[in-house]
């Protein structure tokens, strides 16, 4: 569920980001912005359990959306590129649950 939450995110907020560029609006690309990075904060703070660092990085946002929302206009290219970059990161890696599952077997196995 978290996953496809993700994908419908991280299409949405680039195409926000143009339709208030297009109907003449730029003046909420920094607040598409930031309510995208809280929306984000939130959606992986629930999927890893990491609630106090999502809240963290929600303030985060949230302050510089009222501080300084120039900085927000640069924020699209850098977050799009860390998401990609961490999506194939985390395909790298080996799975988790299966890693430890063939490990459990095998130690049943020699036992047993």
């Amino acid at each position: 569920m978290a996953a496809r939450a993700a994908v419908l995110l991280a299409c949405a907020w680039p195409l926000s980001l143009h339709c208030a560029v297009l109907l003449g609006a730029p003046q909420w690309g920094p607040r598409l912005t930031a309510i995208a990075v809280i929306l984000a904060a939130a959606l992986w703070g629930s999927a890893s359990g990491r609630g106090l660092a999502a809240i963290g990085i929600a303030l985060a946002a949230a302050a510089t959306a009222l501080a300084a929302p120039a900085l927000l206009l640069y924020a699209p290219p850098v977050l799009i590129n860390l998401a990609l970059a961490i999506v194939f990161g985390s395909s790298l890696r080996p799975p988790r649950s299966a890693h430890h599952d063939i490990r459990a077997h095998g130690a049943r196995r020699a036992a047993g």
